[in-house]
């Protein structure tokens, strides 16, 4: 990324680790695999995980996360490190050079969206949809101010797309709750509300129909250790017994082999992290995988599948890895050939297209490349 946005990012996360030097008393021990086992039952952290699979369509069976249930299960042997691979796309169109954007894909619309981040000096507010061959930039009538890093999740129990705080300048946090639909954005006025925040990590539960926010920077107050719900008319604050300590710029996504929410890496008061925690509707639980991705921040990550993908990310510098986390362990895949390292990138799941999609990022400036990740023995399109 650019040196001065990247100094005045380093110097908002300093504030908020000197605010927040003070560990919380919900800050959690680890877990064991006994405790995620649990919390979810038949499933543990561990190699004795197994999929249930549809003989008939040699399809995952998860009730808990039907809307993408006809992804391909790839045959014995062919889920290799190997089976994986990045294509460089080349739209027609495409949306200026950007850092820190917000993405998630709409399957009611068919398109990915795509909205504000920081790029030339500024941030941005415009309203991009992807549809699998180009970019075409909407013009909703109203939209939320320019911001980057807000936290962005489909509600799929809703069917829109539900945004939260960010970045509107130097140090100063938005706190509103913007919902986009039938490509209009509609902020929302809920009675109970986290505050202001940027870089929180964000997901739907599928399992439990709701959104689910955690951590990100309340500046000026530090560090957030907070779990938030959003069921559609209110944000409901969480208290697990447990939980992880208080997390910035990490990421989060939904795992349907665990059924679970997955947290990994960002930025704690004590460094750059390279935790992995669970989250299972009730309680967090830090992982033990064999194998984890190195502490970074500013990665992309989303589910693949029926998996979760992270794709590059900083810690002192650039990185240009792909890791997959699988059942019991991430694994660094060989997906060839690789987008160049990047930091501040997007990463999604385009569950019609059964890829994933990546925009934007930077090293030493933004770029605007789009890329998607394929397993190979998926069909090329299961969409027109």
């Amino acid at each position: 990324m650019p040196p001065s946005y990247r100094t005045a990012l380093a110097a908002i996360a300093l504030c908020a680790a000197l605010v927040d030097s003070t560990p919380s008393d919900a800050d959690a021990s680890a877990g064991t695999a006994a405790d995620f086992a649990v919390d979810i039952p038949h499933q543990s952290w561990g190699d004795s995980a197994t999929e249930t699979s549809s003989a008939s369509k040699g399809t995952l069976v998860a009730s808990g996360d039907s809307d993408d249930i006809e992804t391909p299960r790839p045959p014995p042997g062919q889920f290799t490190a190997s089976s994986f691979s990045w294509e460089l796309q080349s739209p027609v169109t495409s949306p200026s050079p950007v850092l820190d954007a917000a993405m998630v894909y709409d399957p009611d619309a068919g398109y990915m969206v795509l909205f504000g981040g920081w790029a030339s000096g500024s941030y941005r507010n415009d309203t991009w949809a992807w549809d699998g061959s180009t970019w075409r930039q909407l013009h909703p009538r109203t939209s939320p101010s320019a911001r980057s890093l807000p936290s962005m999740v489909y509600d799929r129990a809703l069917h829109e797309i539900v945004l939260f705080g960010g970045y509107t300048g130097p140090g100063a946090v938005a706190g509103d709750t913007w919902v986009f639909k039938d490509g209009e954005w509609h902020e929302l006025q809920p009675a109970v509300s986290p505050g202001g925040r940027a870089g929180a990590a964000a997901a739907f539960d599928p399992s439990r129909h709701q959104v689910i926010m955690f951590g990100g920077n309340r500046a000026p107050f530090g560090y957030s250790d907070e779990t938030w719900a959003w069921a559609g008319t209110n944000w409901k604050l969480l208290t697990p017994r447990s939980s992880p300590p208080a997390h910035y710029l990490a990421l989060m996504a939904y795992h349907r082999i665990r059924n679970a929410l997955v947290l990994a890496g960002g930025i704690s008061s004590g460094g750059v992290l390279a935790d992995t925690w669970s989250w299972n509707g009730h309680n967090w639980r830090e992982n033990s995988p064999r194998q984890s991705p190195s502490a970074r921040y500013l990665y992309g990550m989303s589910k693949f599948g029926r998996r979760v993908v992270m794709y590059g990310g900083y810690e002192d510098s650039e990185l240009g890895e792909t890791w997959m986390l699988r059942q019991a362990s991430w694994q660094l895949l060989d997906a060839q050939p690789s987008p160049p390292p990047r930091s501040d990138t997007v990463l999604a799941w385009d569950r019609d297209r059964l890829e994933a999609v990546l925009f934007g990022g930077g090293r030493s400036a933004p770029v605007n490349e789009t890329w998607t990740l394929r397993h190979v023995t998926f069909p090329s399109s299961a969409k027109p």
